[in-house]
C-alpha cells in the first residue's frame, strides 16, 4: 500500500465544499502500470471527485483542500498551470461521466479529436487529421458526424477514443457503462482493457456496476461518504466483503446463476457536514455495535494487499456473505 511501485499516487486527497463540508476525506490511492483499479460506492459517495482531483479539475465551488498527487514520481501540485495542463492528456487522460455534455455539438467529432492531438501530441494539422480518423475508425465511429448523429455507445467510444489517442500512462474512466446497452457496455470495456494489455496504461475505473468491476478490474476501492472503507484485490473483495458496506452493495448485485433478487442497503449515505459520530456508515450497518459509533475507524490491514475500515473480526466479516460468482 506504500505506492512505492505505483505509477500514480495519490495521498491524503481532501476535497472541500461549500462551508467547508469534506467530499472527499483524506483519500489514499495507488494505481499501477497495467492494471484496473476500480473505485465503486453509492452515487454521491465522493467517487467523481476524488477522480477529478486526481487531475487538478475539481469544479467549483468544491475546491481541492490538502493532498498530493504523483505520476511517475513527478508532483502534479508543484508543476506550473502550463505544465499541469501539458500533462493532462499526454499523461493522465478522463473519459466524463457525461458524453453528451463533454462533445461539442457544432463540430464535427474528427476535428475533436484532431484538436486534442495536436494540442497533445503534438502534431501537425495534416498528421492531426489522419491519427484521428484512424482512431475513431478503431472505434466504429465516423470522424466526419457530428455528436447529435451518433448513439450513446458511439459518442461514448468517441471520448474514450479521445482520452487514448495522446497515449496516455493513466486513465481515468467515469461510469464509462452507465446507460449503455449490455452489448456495448462490454465492447467499451474491452477497448479500455485492450489498452491496458498491450500499453500498460494505468486505469481508475469509477463505477456503480460490480458486473462491470468484476470483468476488469484487479483491483477495487470501496467509498462511503468521502473516504475509502474497503480496499484490495478484486477476486478477494467482490467474493468475501470485510466491511458491511461492500456487503450490501454486492447484495444489491445480480448473481450469476441465481433469481434476480436485490437488496436494498437501509437508510440513506449521511449528507456532507453532517456526518454521524463514529463510523459514518453504523446508521445503516446490520453490526453495528457501540464501539463503532464512538469512535471513526482508520483503515488498517485485513490481509495480504488488503485493508478495512471495520472493526468487525475476520470471522465476523466471513458471515457478512459472499459476492457475485
Amino acid at each position: 500500500m506504500a505506492g512505492v511501485s505505483a505509477l500514480l499516487s495519490a495521498r491524503g486527497l481532501r476535497v472541500a465544499g461549500p462551508g467547508g463540508a469534506a467530499l472527499v476525506d483524506g483519500v489514499d490511492l495507488d494505481l499501477e502500470a497495467g492494471e484496473v483499479t476500480a473505485l465503486v460506492g453509492e452515487s454521491g459517495a465522493g467517487k467523481t471527485l476524488t477522480g477529478l482531483a486526481l487531475l487538478g479539475l475539481v469544479p467549483p465551488p468544491a475546491r481541492m483542500e490538502a493532498g498530493a498527487v504523483t505520476l511517475g514520481g513527478v508532483d502534479l501540485g508543484a508543476l506550473a498551470p502550463r505544465e499541469r495542463r501539458r500533462v493532462r492528456g499526454a499523461g493522465i487522460a478522463l473519459v466524463p461521466q457525461d458524453p453528451a455534455a463533454a462533445l461539442d455539438p457544432v463540430a464535427r467529432v474528427g476535428a475533436q479529436l484532431a484538436e486534442v492531438l495536436r494540442a497533445h501530441a503534438p502534431l501537425g494539422r495534416r498528421e492531426a487529421r489522419i491519427a484521428a480518423s484512424a482512431a475513431l475508425a478503431e472505434v466504429g465511429v465516423d470522424r466526419d458526424d457530428h455528436p447529435h448523429r451518433l448513439s450513446g455507445g458511439q459518442r461514448q467510444r468517441a471520448l474514450i477514443a479521445m482520452a487514448l489517442a495522446p497515449r496516455p500512462r493513466v486513465l481515468v474512466a467515469d461510469e464509462p457503462t452507465a446507460s449503455l446497452d449490455p452489448s456495448v457496455q462490454v465492447a467499451v470495456l474491452d477497448l479500455i482493457d485492450a489498452r491496458r494489455r498491450e500499453e500498460g496504461l494505468a486505469v481508475l475505473l469509477i463505477s456503480h456496476d460490480l458486473g462491470a468491476v468484476a470483468r476488469v478490474a484487479g483491483r477495487v476501492a470501496v467509498m462511503y461518504a468521502g473516504r475509502i472503507v474497503e480496499e484490495g484485490p478484486a477476486r478477494a473483495v467482490l467474493s468475501a466483503p470485510r466491511h458491511p458496506y461492500t456487503a450490501g452493495l454486492l447484495a444489491l448485485a445480480p448473481r450469476l446463476g441465481a433469481p434476480r433478487v436485490r437488496v436494498p442497503i437501509p437508510g440513506a449515505p449521511p449528507q456532507p457536514g453532517r456526518l454521524p459520530p463514529g463510523c459514518a456508515f453504523a446508521p445503516r450497518c446490520p453490526a453495528a455495535r457501540e464501539e463503532c459509533r464512538a469512535a471513526r475507524p482508520e483503515l488498517r490491514a485485513a490481509g495480504p494487499a488488503r485493508r478495512v475500515a471495520c472493526v468487525l473480526t475476520d470471522r465476523e466479516a466471513a458471515a457478512l456473505g459472499r459476492g457475485p460468482s
